[in-house]
């Protein structure tokens, strides 16, 4: 869609300048005469309010279908088998993901991932102290068991 006069949409659609007008204003878009242009994202917007105030919106949900037939054969209780035809229905639905939620779950998960790393770090840092400390503790074990071993 290229930028055109409030004329040629009306031509296009097959509606009166008046009603063009109307509906431009009514998608929340300045008013215009009829020579004036309309850009094209003016009127994707033109063209998302009537798709919403005429009722179809966009599908949040799309469902696949499937359908197999195949044939099993069957003994009977006298011994005589038979064909029997078998038909396996799937149906698989996929669902959009909504963009809000989608972040709070990206914003939730980073959060997470923070607070593990701060956890790590601290734990890290606990144990290169204890380790401090035992490694000193033991040296001084050491040397008072050389003292003992001299006496």
């Amino acid at each position: 869609m290229a930028d055109k006069t409030v004329k040629e949409l009306a031509e296009m659609v097959g509606k009166t300048t008046d009603a063009v007008k109307q509906q431009l204003v009514d998608a929340g878009l300045p008013a215009r005469a009829e020579d004036d242009l309309v850009t094209e994202l003016e009127q994707e917007k033109l063209v998302t309010y009537l798709k919403q105030s005429h009722g179809q919106q966009e599908k949040r949900r799309i469902s696949l279908k499937s359908k197999t037939t195949s044939t099993a054969r069957v003994t009977g209780s006298s011994g005589k088998s038979k064909s029997v035809n078998v038909e396996v229905r799937k149906k698989k639905v996929f669902e959009k993901p909504d963009p809000e939620k989608m972040a709070e779950e990206l914003a939730a998960r980073e959060q997470a991932l923070v607070e593990s790393q701060e956890r790590a770090a601290k734990e890290a840092e606990e144990r290169a102290a204890t380790k401090k400390k035992s490694g000193r503790a033991s040296s001084s074990n050491a040397s008072s068991n050389a003292c003992k071993l001299r006496l």
